[in-house]
């Protein structure tokens, strides 16, 4: 929405390192301009409902921060927001970290993404991530 682009090269699977299952999923970022690295979901919400998103995740960042947000969209698909983002750790070594998030779907929202990047195109590491997943709270 904020015109990057997204790089498709930086995102791959990997048997090396895993939380639970047989893969990870690895991203890599280096320093290029309106450019990020990230996983996204987009899925239809219901307004005046809450979502949490977490993900297990590690991570070797030397410059700028991974992070876990939250995008509405209206009915036509417009972009509306971020909310509900938080940061994660630059430095978690072989540790898996869980990084996660509340939002509350608003009555102008038709659809939520949620999405794992690098803030911001400067950004220079890897991430791997695994069990990332959404569901419904109660609050």
């Amino acid at each position: 929405p904020e015109g990057y682009a997204v790089d498709p090269k930086g995102v791959a699977l990997d048997e090396s390192k895993v939380y639970s299952g047989e893969r990870s999923v690895r991203l890599t970022k280096k320093p290029a301009k309106k450019s990020i690295v990230s996983l996204r979901q987009r899925f239809d919400a219901e307004p005046g409902t809450w979502y949490r998103a977490k993900v297990r995740y590690q991570a070797d960042v030397s410059k700028g921060v991974p992070h876990i947000i939250f995008t509405a969209f209206g009915k036509n698909g417009q972009w509306l927001r971020h909310q509900g983002g938080a940061r994660g750790l630059t430095k978690t070594g072989d540790k898996w970290t869980e990084l996660s998030v509340d939002t509350k779907c608003e009555d102008d929202t038709s659809q939520l993404m949620v999405e794992f990047f690098f803030y911001d195109d400067q950004s220079d590491g890897v991430a791997w991530i695994d069990d990332f997943e959404v569901a419904k709270i109660k609050k």
